[in-house]
This record gives C-alpha cells, sequence and structure tokens, in this order.
C-alpha cells in the first residue's frame, strides 16, 4: 500500500507540473504576440506599433466598419474557393486582438477597440457558427478560419462576451475535430504543413479550454513533423515536400518554418516543448533548407510552386522563421542570426511587432550579416543550389521520384515546365519579383530548359 501512495504521490506532481507549464505557455503565447518585453523605443518596434495602431483605428471607423461587426469592403457570400471574404474578416480580428493586447501603442486596452472586436466576434457566427454546413473548399473550415480565430480567442478570453466567445469555442471545436493528428470535420487526415496548421488550432483549444492531455498531443504531433520523413514534409537532405513528392520548401515549407518556429518559442522550457531531436531536426531544416533557399528578400523561385502565380510571394515566411528560431539556444544559432540580420538589411516595409521585437534582438546580437555560401544538393528533390558573395544559382529538375509541379486552385496554369531544367541566377534576389517579369515570360521556354516543344510533351498532372 505505501508503494501505491508514492506512486500516486509522484503522478499527482507530474499532474501538477504539466498543469502549471500550461500557464506558462500560455503566458509565453500571449507575450509573443503582444511584444512582451521589448523597448518600444526601438526603430524597428516603434514603426509596427505605430502601423498596428494607425491601421487598427482605420479599419474600425465608419468608411470600414458596420454596426452589426462585419466590414464593408469584403463580401460575405459565395463558396470557398482559391479565396474567401470571411477568411480576410477573420485574419482582420486577430490583427485587432494584437492591438489590444500590445501596449506601447494607443490602442493598447481601447474599450471602443474591445466593443469593436466583440462585434466582429459576433459576425463570425453568421458565417462560421455551429450549425451551418461547410461547403467548398474543406481548407477554410478546417484549418484557415481557426488559423486566425484561435489565437484570437486566447488573446480575448475574459474580454468578451461569454456567451459569442463559447459559442465561437464550440463552433471551431466541431471543425478541427478531437485530435491534431486526426480527420477534421472535413477534409483528409492533416499531414506535412497542413498537420502544422492543425495542431496549432489545436494548441489555442487547449489554451481556451485549459486541457493539458490535448497540449501533449499538440507536442507529439509538432514534434512527429520536425522530424524527416518518407512522407510530406521534411526530407533527408532538408528540403522540403508538400502535396506528394513535390519541392515546396518555400511555399508550404516556409509557412512550415514560421509555425513550427513560433510553437518552439512559446512552448520553450515548458513540457510541452519540442524533444531535443526534434527541435535539433528542425533548426537544421531552417538553416540548411529555409536559409540556403532564400536571397534578397525571396525564395528561389524554384522552390515556391504553384505561389509563382501570387502577386503577394515574398520571403516572409522565411525570414520569420529565422527571427524565431535565431531566439532558440542550438548549435545552428550563430548561423541563423546572421542569415536574419542579412535579411533584414534589404527588407522592405515594416515587420509585425511580435517580429520586429526578435529582430531587435538580432540587431542587438551583432551577429556578422552574412547568407550561406556554396554548394548543396537536395537528392530527394532533384534540386541544385551553388551560391557565393553577391549571387545565387539553382537548378530545378524532376524524375520518378518526384512531382514537377501543381495546378490547383486556378493557380499555376502554365507552370508545367518549371522542372525541366529550370536555371535561376539573381544577383539581389527580386529581378523577377515584384516588377511585373513574371507573367511576360514565355513559359514553355523557361531559362534553362531543353525539353521538346509540343503541347502535348507535358502537362498539368
Amino acid at each position: 500500500m505505501p508503494r501505491i501512495l508514492s506512486l500516486l504521490f509522484i503522478l499527482s506532481l507530474s499532474a501538477s507540473a504539466f498543469a502549471a507549464d500550461i500557464d506558462v505557455v500560455r503566458s509565453q503565447f500571449t507575450g509573443y504576440y503582444s511584444a512582451a518585453g521589448a523597448a518600444r523605443d526601438g526603430v524597428r518596434l516603434s514603426a509596427s506599433l505605430d502601423e498596428l495602431a494607425s491601421v487598427s483605428h482605420q479599419i474600425t471607423g465608419p468608411d470600414w466598419f458596420r454596426s452589426d461587426g462585419s466590414w464593408i469592403d469584403l463580401t460575405y457570400t459565395g463558396t470557398p474557393d482559391g479565396g474567401w471574404g470571411p477568411w480576410d474578416h477573420t485574419r482582420r480580428l486577430l490583427y485587432l486582438a494584437k492591438a489590444y493586447r500590445t501596449p506601447g501603442q494607443s490602442m493598447y486596452r481601447d474599450p471602443q477597440l474591445r466593443a469593436d472586436i466583440e462585434a466582429a466576434l459576433a459576425h463570425v457566427k453568421t458565417y462560421y457558427g455551429a450549425t451551418i454546413i461547410p461547403t467548398g473548399n474543406w481548407w477554410f473550415w478546417t484549418i484557415g478560419i481557426p488559423i486566425d480565430l484561435g489565437p484570437t480567442l486566447v488573446l480575448m478570453q475574459g474580454d468578451v462576451d461569454p456567451q459569442i466567445f463559447d459559442d465561437l469555442v464550440q463552433a471551431m471545436q466541431l471543425r478541427i475535430g478531437a485530435t491534431p493528428t486526426g480527420r477534421g470535420l472535413v477534409g483528409p487526415v492533416p499531414t506535412g504543413q497542413n498537420l502544422v496548421w492543425t495542431s496549432f488550432t489545436h494548441l489555442c483549444l487547449a489554451l481556451i479550454r485549459n486541457d493539458p492531455a490535448r497540449l501533449a498531443l499538440v507536442r507529439d504531433a509538432m514534434a512527429s513533423v520536425a522530424r524527416p520523413t518518407s512522407l510530406e514534409g521534411i526530407k533527408r537532405d532538408r528540403s522540403f515536400h508538400q502535396h506528394g513528392a513535390q519541392l515546396y520548401t518555400g511555399g508550404y515549407g516556409g509557412a512550415f518554418a514560421n509555425e513550427v518556429a513560433r510553437y518552439a518559442l512559446v512552448t520553450g522550457n515548458t513540457a510541452y516543448a519540442l524533444p531535443p531531436d526534434a527541435l535539433s531536426s528542425f533548426v537544421d531544416y531552417v538553416a540548411d533548407g529555409i536559409a540556403w533557399s532564400m536571397y534578397g528578400n525571396y525564395f528561389d523561385v524554384s522552390v515556391i510552386g504553384r505561389e509563382v502565380a501570387r502577386p503577394s510571394t515574398t520571403g516572409f515566411h522565411g525570414l520569420a522563421a529565422m527571427l524565431q528560431a535565431a531566439q532558440l539556444e542550438t548549435p545552428r544559432a550563430n548561423e541563423l542570426r546572421s542569415a536574419a540580420a542579412k535579411m533584414l538589411e534589404t527588407w522592405k516595409g515594416t515587420l509585425p511587432s511580435e517580429l520586429a521585437s526578435l529582430a531587435a534582438n538580432v540587431d542587438a546580437l551583432r551577429a556578422p550579416a552574412m547568407w550561406p555560401a556554396g554548394h548543396r544538393h537536395y537528392y530527394t528533390s532533384d534540386y541544385t543550389i551553388h551560391r557565393r558573395n553577391g549571387w545565387f544559382a539553382s537548378i530545378k529538375m524532376f524524375s520518378s521520384r518526384t512531382k514537377s509541379g501543381e495546378k490547383t486552385n486556378n493557380e499555376n496554369i502554365l507552370g508545367s515546365r518549371q522542372s525541366d531544367g529550370r536555371f535561376y541566377l539573381t544577383q539581389r534576389g527580386d529581378e523577377l519579383f515584384g516588377r511585373d517579369v513574371l507573367p511576360a515570360l514565355d513559359w514553355t521556354r523557361l531559362p534553362g530548359t531543353t525539353i521538346e516543344q509540343k503541347a502535348d510533351t507535358a502537362g498539368d498532372t
């Protein structure tokens, strides 16, 4: 009997430790989004806070915001496809919640902003309430809306109407499913980046529900995707595959790196942190996959897949991943700080306040600003990089091991030649991006391709 009592005592201590750790994660989560601890007078963060306040004030003004909590410029009808107006509504909500919770700017704890957020949350029920049947693209229901609604609810818990709050928590819980690795109400079993997104929504639900068991499942799911896999995700050569054996280091793989690095930060030094081997594998991916595939403000055009068709394509996720991973005490931290410092030299525009505070940390460490240099072949992805001081070159191929590319949601309809020996050369990183060059290319004769010019030689499969 004493041995049983001793075991029960140990188990109770363990449960208490996990319960205490979830409070630490919650504090680090809100601290991340509110740039806690960062000096407000730094140039980067000061500019970010000014923008956070001014944009929040603008989009809640009468020219933008209706009394029913909707936005005048958004369309709330239609079926989710490549885009959906309500998704923008939810993304704006997270922006406002950050403004409400971030000290050092005029919208911090502003009563009118709180009322506007409450009204906008109430309007979410008109398109995402628990009784609404999902239609169209599954991603918006299971991932797209929850990925912004989740952190909004964490940040606003206790500050908005409890009934509105509880109704939205119920709607989100219904759609994302019981576990991060399981199927949601609609859509496939999540893998790769989709699993990371889903895990993040479950992280938010665990914090809202004060559920250590769910948070432990999130940790295990995140650890699984942080290690190399034969499926979608990080490959042994530190490239990234999504939608089958398709090179996506700068597309899905960039968002993946951003999200996993954020998870590592908000769970650090708790029972929910990534295990050492998973953290090491992930940081290697950021250093040898993400940082190597970037130059200037952009990813290599060959690692962004169908996102080449998006005018908004930048290296933002890569910069975010490097800034966050550079805060972690790992053997690769100095390399990541140097690469992040180099990218910050040319980054245009303000950073979100949470990243501006991390950039200030990198600036303060005065790491030498430089990109990786040398030669690297990614054998699981049929992709090679050669980079020196002042220029970057790559070749993208494909074989029986890989997919050439994809045409999805009417994006990348001319991209069937992207892997036919495509040669990419840049001295600044922006020659093809942001200057309307890509639509003017002959997409049957991309640089480096030496393939037969027949209409039926390659298709969108």
